[in-house]
């Protein structure tokens, strides 16, 4: 993990011709707040919910973004996402974004 250093912060801060949209206390604040050990805390995953919500197929649309439930190796389940769309940028594999080969 990358070392915060607050007076390198503090100079960069001060050469900025606006202020930045953000609390300033609150970046400030961050050198002292950080975890040195290197302990991220727990990445154990909740227990699923006996009903889930979504349910594959479904489509879920964030803006100008949307996401399916279902397999990107499935035409079928890429056309439903894409509804007739050309996509700029298709990330099959988050967080690696993987091309795979069918072949």
């Amino acid at each position: 993990m990358a070392q915060a250093d607050a007076d390198a912060l503090a100079a960069l801060l001060a050469g900025l011709d606006e202020p930045p949209p953000i609390d300033l206390n609150e970046l400030y604040g961050l050198p002292a707040g950080l975890n040195d050990s290197g302990d991220v805390g727990s990445d154990d995953a909740p227990e699923p919910p006996e009903e889930p919500v979504t349910q594959p197929g479904d489509v879920w649309v964030l803006g100008d973004h949307r996401l399916i439930c279902g397999d990107s190796t499935d035409k079928a389940t890429v056309d439903r996402l894409l509804d007739g769309a050309t996509p700029r940028l298709m990330v099959t594999d988050p967080p690696y974004g993987v091309e795979y080969d069918a072949d």
